[in-house]
């Protein structure tokens, strides 16, 4: 029986692949390892077997680890630069859930089907130094469609990121039910009753005891959403939602608390503070210049009302290093510098302080 021309044309084409398959192999190789070395950024390259294509010079200055002693080597031995033994990286992980990245102890950013998988994770070097990890990492397929090999862009923003929890489950801040107390007082006379009995500050001092004593961050937005349900013009309440929200990873929702309390009290420096450093996290995560450049105005405003705030002024030196802008950030980071020499730095005031 005469073969189908259809059937015919794919056997060729298979034949001809095959055939060439080593020397396609090799090309591709060539182009990733190409395409690592150029790229500005601290990054390195895989093979779907694990063994290590490409280690560029950025990444040689922020490891100090030079290429040559991890070039061909597998069995995560690019992990012990980062986390001071071999394990499993995101760059391992390219086609996991987001759920089974979490559970990794990655606080997942974003994640795109068979697509880059954003990040962040804390890590600790061979010498016991912790530092937090920003980690980009993406597939990389040849013109047929087959898996060639995995990069991953690492930065170290420890800096940025001291105050984050990194957690294993999806940060969902939970929502409230009024408690008998609170359906009582309501039964009485509404809110206008319950802010006179005091039962919104109540709550909020809960919520502030939760947190920050106990680092129970869930139960604290619990008791702020109740303060917030009680009174919902109370712009501490909203701030110290957001920084529970934030500490989760929830940045979105925890821009909108710090947004609606910024509208309750706009000259407030706590509050900008929190709401700076907030679009400066996001800026640098989303690596979005628009929230970096919304951050450098939030902690200008700052230091207008606190000119001796050491962390507002080395917070705008960083948000403009982010945005490329080394000559001019160095101005603020040495503002920073000297307040610190001279001893007189004025820090931001929390109102949690006062029920701590």
């Amino acid at each position: 029986m005469e073969m189908p021309f259809i059937e015919l044309r794919r056997m060729i084409r298979h034949a001809v692949e095959q055939r060439f398959m080593g020397k396609a192999k090799g090309l591709s190789r060539k182009i990733v390892f190409d395409l690592v070395n150029f790229s500005l950024d601290a990054e390195f390259a895989i093979d779907p077997e694990g063994n290590v294509l490409a280690w560029n010079r950025t990444m040689e200055q922020l490891t100090g680890v030079p290429s040559q002693t991890l070039l061909d080597k597998g069995n995560s031995a690019y992990a012990e630069p980062f986390f001071g033994k071999r394990q499993k990286m995101l760059i391992d992980m390219v086609f996991f859930s987001e759920d089974a990245i979490r559970k990794a102890r990655y606080m997942v950013i974003n994640r795109e089907k068979n697509g880059p998988a954003v990040a962040v994770t804390r890590a600790r070097k061979a010498d016991g130094t912790e530092w937090t990890l920003w980690m980009k990492a993406t597939p990389l397929f040849d013109n047929h469609g087959e898996f060639i090999a995995a990069a991953c862009i690492v930065r170290d923003v420890t800096t940025t990121f001291k105050d984050v929890s990194i957690e294993e489950e999806s940060p969902v801040a939970a929502s409230s039910t009024p408690s008998a107390a609170e359906g009582e007082a309501a039964s009485l006379g509404g809110s206008f009753i319950n802010r006179i009995l005091g039962k919104a500050m109540v709550q909020y001092k809960e919520g502030v005891n939760l947190y920050a004593r106990n680092r129970n961050y869930r139960g604290a937005i619990e008791a702020f959403e109740r303060a917030i349900e009680i009174d919902p013009k109370l712009p501490y309440v909203w701030n110290d939602r957001g920084i529970c929200i934030r500490t989760l990873g929830d940045y979105d929702e925890a821009l909108k608390s710090f947004l609606r309390a910024v509208e309750l009290a706009p000259g407030n420096v706590e509050i900008l503070y929190e709401l700076g450093e907030t679009l400066e996290q996001m800026g640098v995560l989303q690596m979005n210049n628009k929230y970096l450049e919304a951050a450098v105005e939030t902690f200008k405003m700052v230091v207008s009302l606190l000119p001796n705030n050491m962390d507002s002024w080395n917070h705008i030196g960083i948000c403009l290093k982010e945005l490329g802008r080394p000559e001019e950030s160095k101005f603020y980071f040495d503002r920073s510098r000297d307040i610190r020499l001279w001893k007189k730095d004025t820090p931001v005031p929390r109102k949690r302080n006062e029920y701590l």
